[in-house]
Parts: structure tokens; C-alpha cells; sequence
């Protein structure tokens, strides 16, 4: 089966995200069946009320994803 535009997207990002951690954010798809549907975690920056807190994020992207929803 040919991979859609949106999951060839997705694993080219998470490639990046992967071999480039941003600091204090991990974030991957749920499931491999699933690469629609990701989970994250951020960790609250220094010096800001939010830190020392995890803050859990889950991303759902459209199945057209990177293309923008039309009205």
C-alpha cells in the first residue's frame, strides 16, 4: 500500500525529532499502525510558574496533513 502524503510527512518529522530533540519535548505516534494520532510531553521551562511540571499533549493531524483545512 502507498503511503499517503500526511504519513510520509509524519515519519520525516519524527526522523527529525528524533535525531534533534527539541529541550524539553518528547513527542512520537501512539502506535506504529497509527501515525495519525502522537502523544507528547512537555516539561515546564525554568524560571516560569510552570516549572517542575510535565505536561501531557496528545496531537491528532488530519489525514491530509501538511495541507491547511479549507473552509
Amino acid at each position: 500500500m502507498a503511503q499517503s502524503t500526511a504519513h510520509r510527512r509524519l515519519l520525516q518529522e519524527y526522523r527529525a525529532l528524533t535525531n534533534n530533540p527539541p529541550e524539553g519535548i518528547t513527542a512520537g505516534p501512539v502506535s506504529e499502525d497509527d501515525l495519525l494520532h502522537w502523544e507528547a510531553l512537555i516539561q515546564g521551562p525554568e524560571g516560569t510558574p510552570f516549572e517542575g511540571g510535565v505536561f501531557p499533549a496528545e496531537l491528532k493531524f488530519p489525514k491530509d496533513y501538511p495541507s491547511p483545512r479549507r473552509p
